[in-house]
């Protein structure tokens, strides 16, 4: 009889094909066999051979469903919206210095608005040509890892598109939560690799792996299971991977992401807010937005003043000019109107303004006679 099909982050896997990964126990890979070792560095289990899927051009989500697999009826779920990796953003190293660290921030979005015994995955992902990859996910419903309807945060390192999948510890995480999911090297051999996987803050997350192959592509995906309708998604329009930073040794190379929209039936899409390191932003949209109609043109109304309160622009510049001091005591002293006499101001002060003295012709003449 198969063994039941569970849901990973890299699709569907035999029951049997499945480990967690204790904290007492890390992963390697020697002589091209999966082992499971313990703090000395003893072999203690044997987990099979590393798959040779063979060389990959870009990051792959692997198979939704394993090929050839004898399904029982009912365990493969039947949805028209698709399964595996939805959408994502993936970017590539090309530089000879490996990928040091690769961080990304999200925050844990609403709960889905309905119930459909659906998985939901959102992580970013580090991956080699194999492809063997390595991360550290927030998922919603359950999994191979155990959960329910409720967020909760795991680690995973997914062997190629058919091989064993091994995770840590589950933990489950609050909605409005802030994760920082990091994948590190911590050391290198020659060609073989030391990764650390987790987050920020949660150790009991952690899954360390030893002996792996380089870890060239970065990625930022929405991977889903289940969904038989759009509102299965987060209660969201939008989520984030925000603040992401990739290292090569101790620099930051430049970042160029490529997005990729597997299914769209409710609108799934990424968009690349921004390339730039630290500090660039992918954000998974899971719906189509909603195409806000823009406001038609308000023509400027202008009201005409009423005939009695209409004032000539001349009259009013004059009243709001401010007035000017009179040049003498007499000037002023006619400036000023007797009860029930009208003297236009202008007039006023031109007809009453004195000629000025010629005082200075009086000083130049005393400068002569000194």
């Amino acid at each position: 009889m198969a063994a039941e099909l569970v849901v990973t982050p890299g699709g569907y896997r035999p029951s049997d094909m499945v480990h967690k990964m204790g904290a007492d126990l890390r992963l390697r890979i020697l002589t091209g066999r999966l082992q499971g070792v313990d703090s000395s560095d003893s072999a203690v289990a044997d987990y099979g051979s590393v798959p040779r899927d063979g060389g990959n051009p870009a990051l792959t989500p692997g198979y939704a469903l394993p090929p050839n697999a004898d399904t029982p009826e009912g365990s493969e779920p039947v949805t028209p919206l698709g399964r595996g990796w939805i959408t994502f953003a993936h970017w590539t190293n090309e530089d000879r210095e490996s990928v040091s660290a690769f961080r990304s921030t999200w925050t844990v979005p609403p709960e889905p608005a309905t119930r459909s015994g659906q998985t939901i995955f959102l992580f970013p992902a580090m991956q080699d040509s194999i492809p063997m990859t390595l991360l550290p996910a927030l998922q919603w419903g359950s999994s191979a890892a155990g959960g329910g309807e409720y967020w909760s945060v795991a680690s995973w390192y997914v062997g190629g598109t058919t091989g064993a999948v091994f995770h840590g510890e589950l933990v489950p995480v609050n909605v409005g939560d802030e994760l920082t999911g990091v994948i590190s090297l911590v050391g290198r051999q020659r060609a073989h690799c030391d990764y650390r996987c987790g987050f920020e803050g949660l150790a009991e997350a952690d899954l360390p792996v030893f002996k792996v192959r380089d870890l060239s592509r970065c990625g930022e995906i929405l991977a889903a299971y289940g969904i038989t309708q759009c509102t299965d998604y987060p209660e969201a329009s939008a989520m984030g991977f925000r603040n992401i930073e990739v290292m090569t040794g101790f620099r930051r190379p430049a970042l160029a992401w490529n997005p990729v929209n597997a299914t769209t039936d409710c609108g799934q899409h990424v968009v690349i807010l921004s390339d730039a390191n630290p500090g660039g932003e992918v954000d998974v949209h899971f719906r189509q937005m909603e195409a806000r109609p823009e406001p038609e043109p308000v023509a400027a109304e202008v009201a005409a003043p009423e005939e009695t309160d209409a004032v000539p622009l001349v009259a009013a510049a004059v009243e709001e000019t401010p007035e000017l001091e009179p040049a003498t005591e007499a000037v002023a002293a006619e400036a000023v109107l007797e009860e029930g006499e009208v003297t236009p101001f202008a007039a006023s002060t031109i007809e009453d303004v004195p000629e000025p003295e010629p005082e200075l012709i009086v000083v130049e003449v005393v400068l002569e006679d000194a």
